[in-house]
């Protein structure tokens, strides 16, 4: 028996091995199309097939760099697409001929497998496309285009049956066809396959292969043979290898019908095509190239994308603003609104956010808020500030570095609310009155008598129905409070404000989160009361704290917008988690019950709705 000291550099040699097998086995990469309307976000489709043409779907060992510069952070998904296949049938005197006694014909193989490829491969929800190219005198005709039902492409090639087979076809114009119908798609659509049917054998003098090739690299298809005959000859191989191999396809030879089925399972797993998405760094205008590595094989893209620094307007309003008194001990932070705007159509993230009155940077109490329209809140700790005209101006930075400052605004600056002074009217001086008699005194004390009387009575209808409304709203302030003190029923955040129908009993909604581990500042449901919620273990960022050395100064943000709970991370090294699946580069939409994960700190998030009694 061997000793374990013995097998272990085996050991070793193989495990080093098995992932340079995996890594030679791509032989073509190629980036496909590059999506930037949603930039910064870039999504890539890119193809990786082995030598037979097979898609592979294992990129374990991507590399991906942005104009040089190593992209650490990307996601590697798949696409279903589908295919478009063009098969072109290379019909002439020969293709009517039978190989072996008691065989059937070529022709008649070429319509098994067509049949058979459009029966097993072809995809039920109407994905792939089918089409057949025959020749005819005008050079190419089609027997069926863009067909999308397997019984449809049978009928189609079961119904083929000429008159007479030309000695030579028009070959260079029916492959010339297929590939303007190729060129004729999306970039980044569907995957481009023709698959040609030929003896192979009057190739290098039917086809002009420089004018093809160069069609085949603008049209991105890639071309396929079937060698027909019993026996493949190496002019007929080389023929077709010429045509197959510069496109990154193959070739089979097919005595039987079943050869194909390599070739063809080849072709139908490009239906389903790799993504990587990515959060770019690009500034400023000009190409970019992006490449991607993947073991000794490399596949580069230019990206052209013309990004312009953001634009922020302070001058929608002039209205003065209100800060609090001086001496006022809890008093809230003054709220300055602006307007970004994004020249170049791309709304990214701001990175920092700075207010400056007369050219002085100010205190902002919490992180701004850059709402879906553009509209950017900064609360403003105006402390010490003097009443009257000063300049403000706000300086930001985007997420990819751009900076602008607004240009200047004059603000009037006033404490307290706004009050409207009336300026006093003269008082006139008396007229001289009569001396009462008796008579005229006792009439007027009976007078005021009954206008006291009247006045009581009015004074007792209307505090009635005051005094009544005071108390309806006392118990249900008292009602509020008792809910709200309860250890086990969180607070209320208006999430729905609708009204409800007369007979219908009326319900309020709790949102909170529901501590499970890690959250010891908390005994119990953590009410959400707020539009925005930000979440950290700094009190200068976040309003909601939690004193854990895994969760980060500022972690995470809870945003209510459209009737949904929207949670971001902010780019902490220890990420925020929903479900088990950490939150990249969108925000997650949560749902009651989701289990959120800050660092170390796990909770659970609830929306309860209850009928109020």
């Amino acid at each position: 028996m061997l000793r374990f000291s013995k097998l272990l550099p085996l050991f070793l040699l193989l495990m080093w091995l098995i992932p340079v097998m995996a890594q030679e086995s791509v032989t073509d990469l190629e980036i496909v199309a590059a999506d930037t309307a949603t930039f910064p976000i870039i999504t890539l489709q890119l193809s990786a097939r082995d030598a037979a043409g097979n898609a592979l779907t294992d990129l374990d060992g991507l590399q991906l760099t942005e104009g040089g510069r190593p992209v650490e952070t990307f996601e590697i998904g798949t696409q279903t697409k589908g295919i478009d296949v063009i098969f072109v049938i290379d019909a002439n005197d020969e293709i009517d001929s039978i190989d072996l006694i008691g065989d059937v014909s070529r022709l008649a193989k070429v319509r098994i497998a067509i049949a058979n490829f459009a029966n097993q491969q072809m995809s039920r929800a109407d994905q792939d496309r089918i089409s057949i190219i025959v020749p005819d005198d005008a050079g190419a005709r089609y027997l069926i285009e863009d067909g999308t039902s397997p019984a449809d492409v049978t009928d189609a090639i079961g119904a083929y049956t000429p008159d007479e087979f030309p000695e030579s076809t028009p070959l260079q114009a029916m492959l010339q066809t297929a590939l303007d119908q190729a060129a004729a798609r999306e970039p980044g659509g569907k995957y481009q396959a023709i698959v040609l049917f030929t003896d192979g054998g009057q190739l290098a003098d039917q086809l002009d292969y420089d004018t093809l090739l160069a069609s085949a690299e603008s049209s991105q298809a890639v071309i396929f043979s079937a060698i027909l005959g019993s026996i493949a000859s190496d002019s007929e191989v080389a023929n077709v290898t010429n045509l197959t191999a510069p496109t990154g396809g193959t070739y089979a030879h097919m005595p039987r019908t079943d050869r194909l089925d390599p070739l063809f399972a080849a072709i139908a797993s490009n239906s389903v095509v790799n993504t990587v998405r990515y959060r770019s760094r690009i500034a400023g205008d000009g190409d970019r190239t992006l490449e991607l590595m993947l073991g000794e094989v490399s596949a580069a893209y230019p990206v052209a994308v013309t990004v312009l620094p953001p634009v922020v307007d302070l001058s929608e309003t002039d209205e003065p603003l209100i800060i609090a008194d001086s001496s006022s001990a809890d008093s809230d932070p003054t709220r300055i609104t602006a307007r970004v705007n994004w020249p170049d159509g791309y709304v990214r993230s701001l990175l920092s956010v700075k207010l400056f009155v007369d050219d002085v940077e100010q205190t902002v109490t919490r992180p701004p808020v850059l709402d879906p329209l553009g509209k950017l809140t900064l609360d403003w700790d105006a402390t010490g500030i003097t009443p009257g005209s000063h300049t403000l101006a706000v300086e930001l930075t985007d997420e990819l570095g751009l900076s602008t400052r607004s240009e200047s605004a004059e603000r009037t600056i006033q404490v307290g609310p706004v009050v409207t002074v009336i300026p006093p009217t003269a008082t006139p001086e008396p007229l001289p009155t009569a001396t009462p008699t008796p008579l005229e005194i006792g009439l007027t004390a009976l007078q005021d008598n009954r206008t006291q009387r009247n006045i009581r009575i009015g004074l007792f209808i209307i505090a009635v129905p005051l005094l009544l409304i005071v108390l309806w709203r006392w118990r249900k302030r008292r009602t509020a409070t008792d809910s709200e003190s309860a250890p086990s029923t969180p607070a209320v955040i208006e999430t729905s404000p609708t009204t409800p129908a007369p007979d219908a009993a009326a319900t309020t909604t709790f949102v909170y989160f529901e501590p499970i581990r890690n959250a010891d500042d908390y005994d119990g449901p953590i009410a959400i009361t707020r539009e925005l919620t930000t979440i950290g273990r700094d009190r200068r960022y976040a309003t909601l704290v939690f004193d854990n050395e895994t969760v980060g100064r500022y972690h995470a943000r809870l945003l209510f917008s459209g009737g949904q709970f929207l949670l971001y991370d902010e780019g902490t090294p220890n990420g925020t988690v929903v479900n088990g699946q950490r939150i990249a580069l969108e925000p997650c939409t949560l749902q009651d019950g989701d289990l959120v994960q800050l660092g170390r700190v796990r909770l659970r998030f609830r929306i309860e709705t209850r009928q109020d009694t």
